[in-house]
């Protein structure tokens, strides 16, 4: 296949020309291609580098310097929360919209909490997200509606605590009462008084009923 390579001078002015220079981080090759694909065809934009792993995203946010940063939530076996705690770290005015297939509203707290200037479904039409992309990158935050419903739910529960939260885990690992006193080191009275504070803050009746909540609000995650 032969290649157009161009001269330096002409890439540079190609560069500077657009608005809007944007990395996209996410593990499926075939969603960064769509997404690329849907934002190259808004005037202005331009897809500078891709990523598919936390590694590559450090790698290729220190290289571009990108003025919007479209990163994914969930990756196998980490955190699009943690990519965007190092984003931040390096750069504390990075922009930062992230993207995911799921509405859990313990994602979002976290996510704006810690710096993101918005949160979007991988599901909404091409005008929307790059609506979304602009906002981000002229600095202004992009809160649809349903995430603002889901921000009030979140700020009227009662948080849990980081112990609450192990016991919670372990309990979604099909865990008994003993064997996560045993795991944490304490006594079964203990857990159980966890699990009376952890029913009580969510709602909730019962261990059923309290990894249903904890799921669907994305408090835990299945291994």
């Amino acid at each position: 296949m032969q290649r157009l390579f161009l001269p330096a001078p002409l890439v540079l002015k190609y560069l500077m020309a657009a608005e809007v220079r944007i990395l996209i981080v996410e593990d499926h090759a075939i969603v960064r291609e769509g997404l690329r694909a849907i934002l190259e065809t808004e005037p202005g934009f331009l897809v500078v580098g891709e990523a598919g792993c936390g590694k590559e995203a450090m790698e290729r946010f220190r290289e571009l310097l990108p003025d919007v940063t479209l990163l994914d939530v969930h990756f196998p076996g980490e955190s699009g929360l943690d990519i965007l705690k190092e984003i931040r770290v390096l750069s504390p005015s990075a922009r930062v919209l992230m993207i995911s297939t799921y509405d859990h509203d313990e994602d979002i707290f976290r996510s704006l909490q810690m710096g993101a200037r918005g949160y979007i479904l991988k599901d909404v039409g091409r005008t929307v997200l790059a609506a979304a992309v602009r906002a981000v990158k002229e600095g202004r935050k992009v809160i649809p509606e349903w995430v603002g419903n889901k921000l009030a739910e979140r700020v009227q529960t009662e948080e849990l605590t980081a112990r609450e939260l192990e016991v919670l885990q372990l309990l979604a690992e099909g865990r008994t009462n003993k064997e996560i006193a045993s795991a944490l080191h304490v006594s079964e009275g203990t857990i159980k008084a966890h699990l009376g504070h952890i029913f009580g803050k969510m709602g909730v009746a019962d261990r059923t009923q309290a990894l249903l909540a904890a799921l669907r609000r994305g408090i835990i995650h299945i291994r």
